[in-house]
């Protein structure tokens, strides 16, 4: 991947080379080097030209990471994670066009059919993509030490509005201002926020 912007860098350890003058010298990459910081923006626009110019994908809006396209009643759909590019299509056929023109491209392994993507399980059936982030959960139960707690289908009365005051949430939910501390202690924001 070609790079913009000059880099340079020191040779690896066990290699030093000197110019005359005995002054080490250094490299300059001609292309991004994995680790590198330009790396990813290189990649991404590399990506982002392939799939938008080369093979007629449109980039979301709402999330840049997120390509699609429509031919006919088939869609295809990939998104992109560092260096991971899960890819969902409604069509063999597509996909197979789609994975000539991409490893003619890039140097790629295609891993075969998802089934974990970030922590997450991706279970593919057909007309339906499911997602579930149990795991992740069950991680941040044990974590908080609510592990052996009972479980509700939903721990809080519906359509709450919890205001900006913790009277008003007492009063609206029943919870004492004591239980409120203990909450506040437990860091709940914090642990609902990491999900």
């Amino acid at each position: 991947l070609d790079m913009d912007t000059p880099v340079y860098m020191h040779f690896p350890p066990g290699y030093k080379f000197f110019d005359a003058k005995g002054r080490r010298l250094v490299c300059r990459l001609k292309n991004a080097v994995y680790g590198c910081k330009q790396s990813s923006a290189c990649f991404g626009g590399e990506l982002r030209s392939h799939l938008v110019d080369d093979q007629g994908f449109t980039q979301s809006v709402v999330d840049p990471c997120l390509f699609f396209k429509h031919e006919g009643k088939d869609t295809i759909i990939t998104m992109t994670h560092v260096d991971d590019c899960p890819v969902f299509s409604s069509s063999q056929a597509l996909y197979d066009d789609f994975e000539k023109c991409f490893l003619d491209r890039f140097d790629a392994t295609p891993l075969g059919d998802i089934d974990k993507f970030l922590g997450m399980e991706v279970n593919v059936s057909p007309g339906k993509i499911e997602i579930k982030q149990e795991q992740y959960i069950n991680k941040i139960v044990h974590r908080a030490g609510y592990q052996h707690m009972p479980t509700k289908s939903t721990p809080c009365v519906s359509n709450l509005n919890l205001g900006n005051s913790k009277h008003y949430l007492a009063r609206e939910t029943g919870i004492s201002e004591e239980d409120q501390k203990t909450i506040d202690e437990f860091n709940f924001a914090s642990h609902v926020g990491s999900l």
